[in-house]
């Protein structure tokens, strides 16, 4: 006799009951966008580690995570471009999720615009990834965006090679005219002093060298913790006063805070490498007030050139944007001027980009984007003879070195590894190419011997910290046989 269950579907086709895919098992990480963003994309992948998960490649990986920057449209086009091709790729069984800045910009309806995207995580939310994860195969698209309900751990993160970046503080209070972040990042949230140094003492556990400070702007650290009399220089004395990586780097700093007080302090401090990254955007008073910015950055070339009497191994970096509203021609001749007068041994340059939402996009006076390219390639050529000067006058030299990476064999020029000095940051700037094998990770003292625009040539003399360690494997040559 039948059973009751199989006599009811006599004469009825079978319904097909789909099966939400097993939990993922593997990952596959994509980070775009500025260093603050790849802090997150550390802590998510430190997370899912933690939860079980393994890294894999993209064929291979369960779980596909685009972690996006929406900071300019090239940077959308970009994240977006990558997220459609893993949506248009993905095979069966394969879910990808939408991080960052992007998704926290555009929200929900990011997965709207792109099929394929199975939950979107935004900025604030990241320590939150399993949570999403775990939603998915019960929630069709599961977004979590907006304030996180608890504070990230920062000291998850998977952090590979001798440097890594240490987010101060997130978010911004500033009002410039051009810029979407603080409507989807919000207000600054600086972390307690605590938090930071037990940071860079875990980095430092971890065999990190160098530990870059980012912030939207670090200048600004400190003034949403009112039961903490501490601004950033109080916390550089704090950090150099507490264990943790041998270098200390300052990044993105407002025009207005490049104090004597605070190049003092950091020149004084053995670990703070005498580097700052000040982004002044123009030099134009005009300018900088459509851009909601300080119209004394103009200043800045005479605050560099006073700071270098006293510490002349100081370098600076800046950014600009060529082609804002109404930048008029003797606008960006000044501008010109401007870029030879500072001689800033780093320097990058955005061509304006009209962003939805933004004051900017609404000005009078839009430049045309062929005007904007000619702009930037004419700034970008004097910037590379102010490079070449600089470097030049370094040759004789010597200098720390930073080793990153050991080469697989003699370069025609007789370079074996790759490092940076205290004076260039990490893939932002130019590199330092050395004669010896090193291993990475090591700190070595060598003289400059050839410079290019931007990247320096060095025989290594010394190591400070102990003997020198040459990679195990001796190098094969790469010259080419007379």
């Amino acid at each position: 006799m039948a059973s009751a269950s199989a006599s009811s579907a006599i004469g009825r086709s079978p319904i097909a009951v789909s099966k939400p895919p097993p939990s993922p098992r593997t990952f596959h990480l994509v980070n775009y966008g500025c260093p603050k963003n790849l802090v997150d994309g550390e802590g998510i992948a430190a997370n899912l580690l933690a939860a079980g998960l393994q890294p894999a490649g993209p064929d291979d990986a369960d779980l596909l995570i685009v972690n996006t920057c929406g900071f300019i449209g090239p940077a959308e086009e970009e994240s977006t471009n990558a997220l459609a091709d893993f949506a248009r790729d993905k095979h069966e069984g394969q879910r990808l999720i939408a991080a960052g800045c992007l998704s926290e910009r555009r929200g929900a309806g990011l997965a709207r615009s792109i099929p394929g995207i199975d939950g979107v995580l935004g900025t604030r939310r990241w320590s939150e990834i399993t949570n999403l994860v775990q939603s998915l195969s019960s929630t069709p698209h599961p977004a979590l965006l907006g304030p996180s309900p608890t504070a990230p751990d920062p000291n998850q993160r998977l952090v590979a090679g001798p440097s890594a970046y240490v987010k101060i503080a997130d978010g911004c209070n500033k009002n410039c005219s051009f810029c979407t972040i603080p409507s989807f990042k919000g207000r600054q949230i600086s972390k307690t002093p605590e938090a930071i140094l037990s940071e860079l003492d875990t980095l430092a556990g971890r065999g990190v060298r160098e530990a870059v400070l980012v912030a939207q702007e670090l200048g600004s650290y400190g003034v949403d913790l009112p039961s903490v009399d501490l601004d950033l220089i109080g916390l550089l004395h704090a950090i150099q006063e507490a264990p943790g990586p041998d270098w200390i780097r300052l990044m993105y700093l407002y025009p207005s805070m490049l104090t004597p007080r605070l190049l003092d302090t950091i020149a004084a401090s053995p670990r703070i490498c005498n580097y700052i990254d000040v982004p002044i955007q123009h030099s134009v008073p005009a300018v900088l007030r459509r851009m909601r910015r300080p119209t004394g950055s103009a200043d800045i070339a005479n605050r560099i050139h006073e700071a270098r009497e006293h510490h002349p191994d100081f370098a600076f970096r800046t950014t600009l944007i060529v082609g804002f509203p109404g930048e008029t021609d003797d606008d960006f001749t000044d501008l010109c001027g401007f870029v030879e007068n500072a001689a800033f041994d780093h320097l990058g340059v955005f061509t304006y980009s009209p962003e939805d939402g933004t004051p900017a996009a609404s000005l009078p006076d839009q430049i045309d984007p062929a005007v904007r390219d000619r702009r930037y390639a004419a700034i970008m050529e004097i910037q590379q003879g102010v490079a070449l000067s600089r470097r030049l006058a370094r040759v004789g030299a010597e200098i720390e070195v930073l080793v990153e990476e050991t080469l697989p064999g003699p370069t025609l020029a007789g370079h074996q590894s790759i490092g940076r000095g205290r004076a260039e940051a990490p893939e932002v700037d130019g590199r330092v190419f050395l004669d010896l094998p090193l291993l990475p990770g090591q700190i070595v003292r060598a003289e400059v011997s050839g410079t290019e625009p931007y990247d320096l040539f060095a025989n290594v003399t010394a190591a400070p910290d102990g003997p020198l360690k040459l990679a195990s494997e001796p190098a094969v040559s790469t010259e080419i046989p007379a």
